[in-house]
C-alpha cells in the first residue's frame, strides 16, 4: 500500500507549519472515527482562536481501546515544524508552561508534543522525561506526556492510505486518487451540483454503508446506472459530506481496486473507503470475497453500468435511472446560465437524461448556435456525433467502441494493439487520437490504464457505426477474427449497446457469455430471518404463511418493513430475494407473484433494480422471465389485476405489460439447484408464431385498458407509443390503429403519435432494403398519420409544436411540417383572437418548437400586429423561445419599420428582466444592437461574464473583429476583478476561439489587444476554471512575445491553491527557459525560496526540469544553502550505464557541497521516489531498488553513500514485506 517514511514527514517543515498541522489533525480525526470519541470532542485551530497559548489541538475525550495509545485519555497537542536541534530545552519548557496548556494539564489532559523530525532514541527518552517533570510541576497528578517524531507520524499515517495520498500526493499510484483530486476531476464539467430527489434514498443508504460504527452484511455497496447518468457524481457528493469521507481512495480500474483490496486485507492496521468506478461483476464479487472479513475497517463503493447483479449477495443493488429532463434542465441552468433556455431545454432533451452529454452540448453552444440556432440543431445524437468529429476521429472512437474498456498503457498497452489489428488501424495513431479526444470533447474516458467511450449515448452511436464500418458486410468473418482476449469485452459491449439485429447476429457469443456468468444465487446473509430459512427448506408450507403474513399487514407496516435492519438486510429484502428464486418453480409462482405485488404496492426500496416492483414486473416478460409458467397463464392473472378498483394495482399492471412488450430480453442464469431441487428452465415460445401470439395477446390487454379505462388511458397510451415500432414491424398495425384512435388521445399524445410514425417512416428510408417495412405497412402508416392530423385549431398547434424541431427536420417530414407552420402562422397573424387565445400556450414549455414557429410568425407579421400582444404577455412567459423566434423573424424582413419599438421594449426590461433581454438580444444581434446590449449587461453586473461567451465565435452572421474582442476582454477583466467567478472562464474561452481561427498566432495582433490577452492569462493562472487547455494554448502563444512575463504567470499558477494547472504551467516554464534561461531561473528561484508557498513547487517536482545545469548551479551558488535545499528534491537520480554507476554532474556538485545538511539530504531522498509507481511484482521492484543502491555504497561523496545505504535497507525491507503479501495472495487465489 502507499506508504511514507520519515523523510516525507520532515518535508512538512517547509512553509509556515500549516501542512504539519493539517496532517496531524487529519490523523487524529481518522483515529477517532473508529472509536467512541465523538468528532465534536476534537477542537482544532486553537492557535488561531486563542492566540499562541501552547496548544494547537485539543481532544476533550479518550477511550482505553484506542490502539495508538496517544488518544486513550483527553489530550492537548502542540506541533513544531522544525528540526529537533532548533527546539531547545528552554523553548520546550516555555511551550508546556503556556497559559492554556497548563490549564488543560491541570484539568486532566495529557500533553502531546509533535515534531517534524527524527531523533536518536536516547534524545526522545530525555525529552519525554523533561515534559513529564514539567507537567508534574504544573499538576502533581498530571498524566504522562508523549513525544511524537516524524517516524511515529509516518507509521501512524501508513494505516490510512487516503491520508497518505491527500498529504503526500507523490506517494499515490497513478491509477488512484484521493478525495480532493477526484473532486477536481468529477466537478470539471458541472461545478454546481443539483440534487436529484429520486436518489435521496440512495444517498442515505450510501452514507450509512460507510459509517464504520455500523456493521453491514457485505463490505461492498453497489450502485448502478447507465454511463453518464450521474452515478459517480452522486457518490462523490455523498462521500465528501460524511465524516469518514476523508478516508476514501478512488480508482477507475477494477483490477487496481482488487489489488488495493488485497493490500488492505493483508495489513490489519489499514483503514479505508475504496471507491471502485467502472467496477464489473467479476471485480465486485472478488472485492466482496476478499474483504468480507475486514468490513469493520474497509468499505467499498462499487459503481457500474452493466446491470448485472453480484452473485452470492442478497444486498440491494441500487439502479439510478436516467435523470428526468426537468432535472437535467436545472443542472444546465445552474452551470450554463448564459445558454438561452430554449437551447438548454433542447440539449437536455437531446441528451436523453445523460448529464455529461447535455453539459458537453452546452459547452459547445457557441459553435452550435453559430450554425443557425435551435432549428439547425442535430436531428439526433448520431447527427451531433457526425458534426462534432471529423472522420479520422470518428474512426478512432469507433475502434474503441467495439469494447467496453481497453487497456492502453503500461502492462496493458498491448490490448489496444490487439484491438487495432482487428480493425486494421495503426495503434500509435489511434492511441494519440483517443488521448486527445479525452481532453476535447471528452468522449473518451480514462481510468488508470484503461480507455472507454463516454457517455453511453455516444458509445451507442459509435458502436453502430463501427459495426457498419467493419462487420456488417461480413459478420461471420468479423466475429471469427475477434481475439479471445477481447471476446468478453466485446460481448459486454454488444449486450449493453447493440441493436436487436446485431444482438441476434452475435447470439452464439452472447449465450456463451451468459452461461459463463456466476449463477445468480443468493445465499443466507448474517441475520437472516428464521422464517426465510425455513422457507428454503420447506417452501410448500412456509411460502403460503409468508403470503398470509404480508397480505394481512397494513400499509404502514409494509412501508416500515425496510430493506435494511441493524446493518444487515431486513425482512423486505429477504422476502423479495426468496420470491425471485422460488418463482422459478410453477408450484410457487402464484404465491410469489402475490407477495411481490403486495410489497410493490408499498415500495420502499426505490432505485434498486431488484426491488419488489422490478422483480414482479420482470416475471411478466415473454422470454427470460425467470419462471416456467406459460406467458398466457401469467397474462390471465395480469388481466385480473387490471380489473382492480385500486389505481395503484392498475398502474403496476401496466408496468408489467410494458415489460412484456419490451423486445430486449435479458435475464440472470439461476442456480441449478434452488431450495434443494433442480431448477427448471424458464418458459419461452417454441416458435416465432407462438412468440407473436404472446405479443398480440399482451397488446390486446393493453388496448382494452385504452378502450375502457379513462383513468389509466394516458399511461396505457404511453406504453403503446414506446413500443410502436416493434408492434408495427411485428404485424400489429391494425390493432394499433384500432386502439390509438383520435378520441382516445390527448392533444399531446396525438402529437407524440404522429411524430413516432414520422420517425418510423424516416428510419425506413435510411435502412437497407432487407430491413424495410413492407410497402403495404408503410402505406398504411402514411394513411394512418393523415387521419390523425387534427382539424381543430389548438390541436393543430399542439401537433405541430409540442415536438422538438430536430425531430421534424428530415427531408421526408420537413416540407409538410413547414407548410403547416406557415398556415398556422398566417392564422395567428390575421386573427387577433386566435393570437390572444394561443399565446399563453406558445410561451409555455410544452411548445417545444416555439422558436422556429415564432420566426415564421415574425416573417409574416409585416405590420407587427401581434408585437404589442407578445410584449405584454412575455412578462409571464414560462419560456421565451416564441418571443425570440418572433423578434428574429420580424427583424429579418421588417427591421427598418420595427427595430425602434423592439429596442425600446428591450431598453425598458434591462433593469427588471436582464435574462429576457439577453435571450432576445442574441437572437438578432445585428438588428437590435445585441452585442452592445449584452456587453452593457455584463459590464453593469446584471448578468455574469459567461453570457459573453456566445459572441466568442460569431456575432450574428460574422466573426468578431479585433476591436470587438478587446471590448469583450476589457469587460470580462473588470468583471473578474469584481469577483465574477465565470468571467475568467469566459475570457479564456473567447481568447481561445480567437487563437484557433488565426493560423498566424499573435504576430499581427495589436499591442493593446496583446496586453488584454496577457491580463486574461494572468487571471487564468489564479483560477482557469474549466479552461486549462485554452489557458495553456494562450500562454504558449504569448511566450513567444515575452518569455519572462510568461514564466511569471506560470509561476503564479504553480503557487496557487489549485493544482489543476501544474502540468500546463510546467510546460510554459520549460518553453520560456529555452528562450531566456537565466531570467526564468531567477523567477523560478524566487518562487521556490518563498517561505509561504515555495513548497508547492515540490508537488510533482515542477519548475526546474527545463533549466540548463550551469544555470541551476550558478543560482545555487548565489543563493546558498536554502537554494540547495529547494533544488535537492529535483536532482537527477543516480543510475547505471553499461553496468557502471553514474551520478549526474549537478547531483554530484550539490551533494558534495551541501549534502551534510540534513534538509538537503532528506529532500534528495524524497525526490528520488516522487510519483514512483510499481507495476507487476512489487517485491522485485524493491529488490531492484536495493540492487541499484548497492553500486553506490563506495561512492566518494559521503551523501551519496548515505543515500545508498538508506535506499538499500529500505528496498530490502519493503521487498521482504511484499514477498510475504504476494505469497499470501497466491495462496488465496489458488
Amino acid at each position: 500500500m502507499w506508504e511514507i517514511d520519515t523523510f516525507d514527514v520532515i518535508s512538512l517543515r517547509r512553509g509556515a507549519g500549516d501542512r504539519l498541522t493539517a496532517f496531524v489533525d487529519d490523523l487524529i480525526r481518522a483515529e477517532c472515527l473508529f472509536t467512541p470519541i465523538p468528532l465534536a470532542a476534537i477542537l482544532t485551530n486553537l492557535r488561531t482562536n486563542l492566540g499562541d497559548k501552547g496548544v494547537d489541538t485539543r481532544v476533550a475525550d479518550g477511550v482505553d481501546s484506542e490502539p495508538t495509545g496517544w488518544l486513550q485519555e483527553p489530550t492537548i497537542w502542540q506541533y513544531k515544524a522544525a528540526s529537533y536541534a532548533d527546539v531547545t530545552e528552554r523553548i520546550r519548557q516555555e511551550e508546556i508552561e503556556k497559559e492554556y496548556a497548563a490549564e488543560c494539564i491541570r484539568q486532566g489532559h495529557a500533553y502531546r508534543f509533535v515534531i517534524a523530525d527524527d531523533m536518536p532514541p536516547a534524545t526522545k527518552k530525555q525529552w519525554q522525561g523533561d515534559f513529564e517533570q514539567w507537567a508534574r510541576a504544573i499538576a502533581a497528578g498530571a498524566r504522562t506526556p508523549a513525544v511524537l517524531t516524524a517516524g511515529d507520524l509516518a507509521a501512524w499515517a501508513n494505516r490510512y492510505p487516503a491520508l497518505v495520498a491527500r498529504h503526500f500526493a507523490h506517494r499515490i499510484a497513478p491509477n488512484a486518487m484521493h478525495a480532493e483530486s477526484w473532486g477536481a476531476s468529477i466537478r470539471n464539467l458541472t461545478p454546481d451540483y443539483v440534487r436529484v430527489p429520486d436518489w435521496d434514498n440512495v444517498e442515505i443508504a450510501l452514507g450509512a454503508h460507510v459509517d464504520f460504527r455500523r456493521n453491514p452484511a457485505d463490505p461492498v455497496f453497489v450502485m448502478q446506472g447507465e454511463a453518464g447518468v450521474g452515478k459517480t457524481r452522486l457518490a462523490y457528493e455523498t462521500l465528501v459530506r460524511v465524516p469518514h469521507g476523508t478516508l476514501l481512495v478512488y480508482t477507475l480500474d477494477p483490477s487496481a481496486a482488487v489489488e488495493l483490496a488485497y493490500q488492505l486485507a493483508n495489513d490489519a492496521a489499514l483503514r479505508a473507503i475504496l471507491v471502485s468506478d467502472e467496477c464489473d461483476v467479476d471485480a465486485r464479487y472478488r472485492l466482496n470475497t476478499i474483504l468480507q472479513g475486514h468490513r469493520h475497517r474497509v468499505r467499498v463503493v462499487a459503481i457500474d453500468n452493466t446491470g448485472i447483479r453480484t452473485p452470492q449477495s442478497a444486498a440491494p443493488e441500487y439502479w439510478l435511472r436516467n435523470v428526468p429532463e426537468n432535472i437535467v434542465e436545472s443542472v444546465l441552468a445552474r452551470n450554463y446560465p448564459a445558454v438561452p433556455h430554449d437551447r438548454r431545454r433542447a440539449y437536455a432533451s437531446l441528451a436523453g437524461g445523460f448529464i455529461t452529454l447535455a453539459a458537453d452540448l452546452c459547452r459547445n453552444d457557441a459553435t452550435l448556435a453559430a450554425s443557425g440556432g435551435v432549428q439547425n440543431l442535430p436531428a439526433s445524437i448520431y447527427e451531433y456525433y457526425r458534426r462534432r468529429l471529423p472522420d479520422l476521429d470518428r474512426s478512432a472512437i469507433e475502434t474503441l467502441s467495439l469494447v467496453r474498456t481497453i487497456g492502453y498503457s503500461e502492462d496493458r498497452a498491448d490490448e489496444l494493439n490487439v484491438l487495432c489489428r482487428l480493425t486494421g488501424q495503426d495503434p500509435q495513431v489511434i492511441r494519440e487520437r483517443l488521448l486527445r479526444l479525452h481532453d476535447v470533447p471528452g468522449f473518451v474516458g480514462r481510468g488508470g490504464r484503461l480507455l472507454y467511450v463516454t457517455p453511453q449515448a455516444i458509445a451507442q452511436v459509435a458502436f453502430e457505426n463501427a459495426w457498419t464500418r467493419w462487420a456488417a458486410h461480413n459478420p461471420p468473418d468479423f466475429l471469427s477474427r475477434i481475439p479471445g482476449e477481447l471476446l468478453d469485452n466485446f460481448l459486454e459491449r454488444v449486450k449493453s449497446t447493440a441493436g436487436k439485429e446485431v444482438r441476434d447476429t452475435v447470439a452464439a457469443y452472447f449465450r456463451a457469455w451468459l452461461v459463463a456468468l456466476t449463477p445468480d444465487v443468493l445465499t443466507d446473509a448474517e441475520g437472516v430471518d428464521r422464517i426465510i430459512a425455513l422457507a428454503e427448506a420447506n417452501p410448500e408450507q412456509i411460502l403460503p404463511l409468508i403470503k398470509q403474513f404480508v397480505g394481512k399487514a397494513t400499509a404502514d407496516q409494509l412501508r416500515a418493513s425496510s430493506g435494511e435492519y441493524g446493518g444487515g438486510w431486513g425482512p423486505r429484502r429477504k422476502i423479495v430475494w426468496l420470491c425471485e428464486n422460488l418463482a422459478h418453480f410453477s408450484e410457487f409462482f402464484f404465491d410469489c407473484e402475490a407477495i411481490l405485488l403486495r410489497l410493490a404496492l408499498h415500495e420502499t426500496e426505490k432505485n434498486i433494480a431488484n426491488n419488489a416492483t422490478g422483480v414482479w414486473a420482470h416475471l411478466h416478460k415473454i422470454v427470460l422471465s425467470g419462471t416456467p409458467v406459460r406467458f398466457l397463464d401469467r397474462l390471465a392473472l395480469l388481466k385480473d389485476r387490471l380489473r382492480s378498483n385500486e389505481v395503484a394495482i392498475v398502474e403496476l399492471a401496466l408496468k408489467a405489460i410494458d415489460a412484456a412488450l419490451d423486445p430486449h430480453a435479458f435475464g440472470l442464469v439461476p442456480d441449478p439447484v434452488i431450495a434443494g431441487r433442480l431448477t427448471p428452465p424458464s418458459w419461452r415460445p417454441g416458435t416465432r408464431a407462438e412468440a407473436l401470439e404472446c405479443e398480440r395477446a399482451a397488446f390486446a390487454l393493453l388496448a382494452s385498458v385504452i378502450e375502457s379505462d379513462s383513468n389509466a388511458r394516458d399511461q396505457a397510451v404511453g406504453v403503446a407509443l414506446d413500443h410502436l415500432f416493434t408492434l408495427v414491424t411485428d404485424g400489429l398495425i391494425d390493432e394499433c390503429r384500432r386502439a390509438l384512435r383520435p378520441e382516445h388521445l390527448s392533444p399531446e399524445r396525438r402529437a407524440e403519435l404522429i411524430n413516432t410514425i414520422e420517425r418510423i417512416l424516416a428510419r425506413d428510408k435510411q435502412v437497407a432494403d432487407i430491413d424495410r417495412l413492407k410497402k403495404a405497412v408503410a402505406g398504411e402508416l402514411i394513411e394512418w398519420m393523415a387521419q390523425l392530423r387534427p382539424h381543430r385549431l389548438h390541436e393543430r398547434f399542439v401537433a405541430a409544436l409540442a415536438v422538438d424541431p430536430w425531430r421534424k427536420q428530415r427531408d421526408e417530414i420537413d416540407e409538410d411540417w413547414r407548410a403547416e407552420l406557415v398556415a398556422l402562422a398566417e392564422t395567428l397573424v390575421n386573427d387577433f383572437d386566435v393570437a390572444k387565445g394561443e399565446l399563453a400556450w406558445l410561451m409555455s414549455r410544452a411548445a417545444r418548437s416555439s422558436v422556429y414557429f415564432g420566426e415564421q410568425v415574425g416573417r409574416l407579421d409585416a405590420k407587427a400586429r401581434v408585437l404589442d400582444l407578445i410584449i405584454g404577455a412575455s412578462a409571464d412567459a414560462q419560456d421565451l423561445g416564441f418571443v425570440r423566434g418572433y423578434v428574429s423573424g420580424l427583424l429579418e424582413l421588417h427591421q427598418e419599420a420595427f427595430r425602434g419599438r423592439v429596442n425600446a421594449w428591450l431598453d425598458s426590461l434591462e433593469d427588471t428582466n436582464p435574462q429576457a433581454v439577453y435571450e432576445v438580444s442574441v437572437t438578432a444581434p445585428d438588428e437590435i444592437h445585441g452585442f452592445e446590449r449584452v456587453i452593457r449587461l455584463v459590464a453593469e453586473g446584471k448578468v455574469s461574464g459567461a453570457y459573453l461567451r456566445i459572441f466568442g465565435t460569431r456575432i450574428g452572421a460574422r466573426r468578431p473583429s479585433e476591436a470587438e474582442l478587446r471590448r469583450m476582454l476589457c469587460v470580462l477583466i473588470e468583471r473578474a476583478r469584481a469577483r465574477d467567478n465565470q468571467a475568467t472562464d469566459a475570457a479564456l474561452d473567447i481568447a481561445g476561439a480567437w487563437l484557433h481561427r488565426d493560423p498566424k498566432g499573435l504576430t499581427t495582433t495589436l499591442a493593446e489587444t496583446l496586453e488584454l490577452l496577457w491580463i486574461v492569462a494572468e487571471f487564468g493562472a489564479k483560477d482557469a476554471g474549466q479552461q486549462a487547455y485554452e489557458w495553456l494554448n494562450l500562454l504558449m502563444a504569448l511566450t513567444a512575445t515575452d518569455p519572462i512575463r510568461a514564466a511569471k504567470t506560470a509561476i503564479e499558477a504553480l503557487l496557487s491553491d489549485r493544482i489543476s494547472l501544474h502540468v500546463e504551467a510546467d510546460q510554459v516554464i520549460a518553453e520560456a527557459a529555452k528562450r531566456e534561461p537565466e531570467a526564468v531561473m531567477e523567477i523560478v528561484g524566487r518562487a521556490a525560496l518563498d517561505p509561504e508557498k515555495g513548497w508547492r513547487l515540490g508537488i510533482g517536482k515542477h519548475g526546474f526540469h527545463g533549466m540548463p545545469s550551469a544555470v541551476l548551479l550558478d543560482w545555487v551558488h548565489r543563493n546558498g544553502l536554502e537554494a540547495a535545499r529547494v533544488l535537492a528534491r529535483h536532482l537527477p537520480a543516480p543510475y547505471l550505464q553499461d553496468g557502471e554507476p553514474v551520478v549526474a554532474e549537478i547531483t554530484a556538485r550539490i551533494l558534495d557541497e551541501f549534502g551534510d545538511d540534513e534538509d538537503v539530504f532528506s529532500e534528495f531522498c524524497v525526490g528520488l521516489h516522487d510519483l514512483e509507481v510499481h507495476v507487476g511484482k512489487i517485491s522485485h521492484q524493491y529488490e531492484s531498488q536495493a540492487a541499484l543502491a548497492n553500486h553506490f555504497l563506495g561512492h566518494p561523496i559521503q551523501a551519496i553513500r548515505r543515500w545508498a545505504q538508506h535506499d538499500r535497507d529500505s528496498g530490502l525491507r519493503h521487498a521482504e514485506l511484499w514477498r510475504r503479501r504476494e505469497e499470501e495472495q497466491r495462496i488465496r487465489r489458488s
